[in-house]
């Protein structure tokens, strides 16, 4: 099949047979990984009318420091460039998980 679509995607499916046992399991071992992903990310929880918080973490804590270094260097720093696509990657795969 030939597609005029830039992007190919293709999931391999395990050989071996899925039962419930493991699928159920699977959710109690993702519980630290997505703590660790919320960690990583920022975050807005909305109480009622009056209140919202927002939760800084280590992404939104470098905002200003990497702000300052663009503005004066007037260039995006290639480390910081590296850590957002793995983040989005490591995001992409719990997500999918």
């Amino acid at each position: 099949m030939v597609s005029s679509y830039p992007v190919q995607f293709d999931v391999d499916f395990p050989a071996r047979p899925l039962d419930r046992l493991t699928t159920a399991f699977r959710i109690i071992v993702a519980i630290p990984i997505v703590f660790l992903l919320a960690a990583l990310t920022n975050d807005t929880v909305q109480g009622d009318h009056h209140s919202t918080f927002t939760f800084a973490s280590g992404a939104g804590l470098l905002f200003v420091p990497l702000l300052l270094m663009i503005l004066f260097r007037q260039k995006y720093p290639r480390w910081w460039f590296d850590w957002n696509i793995n983040l989005l990657r490591f995001s992409n795969r719990v997500t999918a998980y």
